[in-house]
């Protein structure tokens, strides 16, 4: 049974599919909440990417083809599948997901509004008060 996310293409690397909205949005959300570690997190250290995310650096340059050629613009991993070692303070995983950059923009406009919501939730329980 194939997998409906990805095919095998001729390269025997495969091609990414779109994720659903509903996906993009447990991932906005889990990111929301502090489950996701991400590529973003790494601010300008983007040479760190295949130290924290050891699949890309094993996969060596087929991979970053791929990538490029998937338009890859989010690499991603919950925290708790994190390894037991850090790289510059910065957690490491031997699995990653990822997202390309429709995918990204899509996420990220969820990922806005649910900041936006708690935000808003926040203020709303700062001015709460208890009677008595």
């Amino acid at each position: 049974m194939e997998n409906q996310r990805y095919k095998k293409i001729e390269n025997n690397l495969e091609s990414y599919y779109p994720k659903k909205e509903s996906e993009l949005k447990i991932i906005a959300q889990d990111l929301a909440d502090g489950k996701i570690f991400c590529d973003r997190h790494l601010n300008d250290d983007i040479q760190l990417i295949p130290s924290v995310f050891m699949i890309l650096a094993l996969g060596g340059q087929n991979w970053a083809d791929w990538m490029l050629h998937a338009k890859i613009n989010f690499v991603y991993e919950y925290l708790d599948k994190a390894g037991p070692s850090f790289i510059n303070g910065y957690p490491t995983f031997f699995s990653c997901g990822m997202l390309s950059e429709n995918d990204t923009k899509k996420m990220l406009k969820f990922y806005e509004k649910i900041l936006e919501m708690k935000k808003k939730k926040k203020e709303e329980l700062d001015k709460m008060e208890l009677e008595e």
